[in-house]
């Protein structure tokens, strides 16, 4: 290499091309009918926007537009297979009694028992012996009440917070901080 002369620098811009190439692709078509999902959250549009961001990205990136699309019944079939599962002619149980996501004072929790250990910590933490009893608590605490009394008693949950919340704080080491102070680490 002559002296002063610059080593060859990766192309770093590559994922930027893809990306432009992205920009004017038309979403992949979808089709059916949204049915199988009746919760307060949008699984099912979250699952079908999911895998239609995916169809457009491989129309996208194979130069193939339109080759990939998204049919609702093979979206439904896969991300609720728990829900199609029959042992024994029976349905699968996919979570514990106590799991998933549960109202508060002021909102939601997810709460996470399916491990006896997990189960225990929790039904410990809110003073309870059945699942609903694990509701009545949570109705009478808000959210971060709820996360900071069963964490404290090492077990697994999660308050449901607003994107801004999320946003403006940042989880290290089991502590929150604002993102613009410096990482201590």
């Amino acid at each position: 290499m002559k002296p002063g002369a610059m080593e060859s620098v990766p192309d770093l811009t590559a994922g930027l091309r893809e990306v432009e190439a992205l920009r004017k692709e038309q979403p992949a078509a979808c089709s059916g009918s949204r049915r199988w999902w009746g919760g307060g959250l949008d699984v099912e549009g979250l699952a079908l926007g999911s895998v239609q961001s995916a169809a457009t990205a491989l129309n996208a990136l194979t130069g193939s537009p339109g080759r990939y699309s998204v049919d609702s019944g093979l979206t439904a079939a896969s991300f609720d297979s728990l829900g199609h599962l029959r042992i024994a002619g029976r349905t699968a149980q996919g979570f514990a009694p106590a799991s998933g996501f549960r109202r508060t004072a002021d909102g939601w929790i997810r709460l996470h028992a399916n491990y006896p250990h997990h189960a225990a910590r929790l039904m410990e933490a809110l003073s309870a012996t059945v699942p609903q009893d694990v509701d009545n608590a949570l109705l009478s605490m808000t959210s971060l009440e709820a996360e900071t009394a069963i964490v404290a008693h090492k077990g697994a949950a999660a308050a449901v917070r607003s994107r801004e919340a999320w946003v403006s704080t940042h989880a290290l080491c089991g502590k929150l901080r604002p993102l613009d102070q410096p990482d201590p680490l």
